[in-house]
């Protein structure tokens, strides 16, 4: 499949893994382990159009690492890869370099 292509105020992210491994060397179950709730941008919509018609930049570029609001998006795998659509302003924070 091809490069996924943001639409609108949506950004693509692929999820960072969670340990499934405490630091004392238990094994958590998948319950056990919260949803992840940072990722790396692969896609940036360009914006929704404003009242003037005019597309609003979104501030996100691909590559950036963003901490997001959980449970919010719509996972998707694609071969093999984890996926998650969500929008722009479900992103919170973005990991400074």
């Amino acid at each position: 499949m091809g490069k996924i292509k943001a639409h609108n105020d949506f950004i693509v992210v692929v999820e960072k893994e969670t340990d499934k491994v405490t630091g004392g060397g238990i094994i958590l179950s998948s319950g056990a382990v919260d949803k992840p709730i940072t990722g790396t941008v692969m896609s940036v919509g360009p914006g929704n159009y404003n009242s003037k018609g005019e597309r609003e930049p979104i501030g996100i570029n691909e590559g950036d690492v963003v901490f997001f609001i959980k449970d919010h998006g719509e996972p998707l795998k694609i071969d093999g890869v984890n996926y998650l659509f969500i929008k722009a302003s479900s992103v919170v924070a973005i990991q400074g370099e």
